[in-house]
């Protein structure tokens, strides 16, 4: 009976040990993981993302601008063309 006794020992302790062994690698391969992504931060170009963004900022205030532009257009071009009562409206709800 011993000798039974003794396999279900080993059969144990190699359970543990593969269980150690697997729980190393996901430690490793979480780590790799963490590693790539700070390196990945660190590659990035921060003055670089915010001059896109404020590129991308100016481009919105002028389209903004061209917008109320042409709005502002078109409500003299109502008024010139005698709507002045439809314009008044128009103004006030504005």
């Amino acid at each position: 009976m011993g000798s039974v006794e003794d396999r279900e020992r080993i059969k144990e302790e190699y359970k543990q040990h593969y269980r150690a062994i697997n729980e190393a690698r996901k430690k490793a391969a979480e780590s790799e993981r963490l590693a790539k992504i700070a390196s990945a931060l660190d590659e990035m170009n921060a003055g670089h993302l915010i001059e896109k963004f404020d590129s991308m900022l100016h481009k919105v205030r002028e389209k903004i601008e061209i917008a109320e532009a042409k709005m502002d257009i078109l409500m003299e071009n109502r008024r010139e063309e005698g709507l002045d009562a439809d314009f008044e409206e128009m103004e006030q709800k504005r």
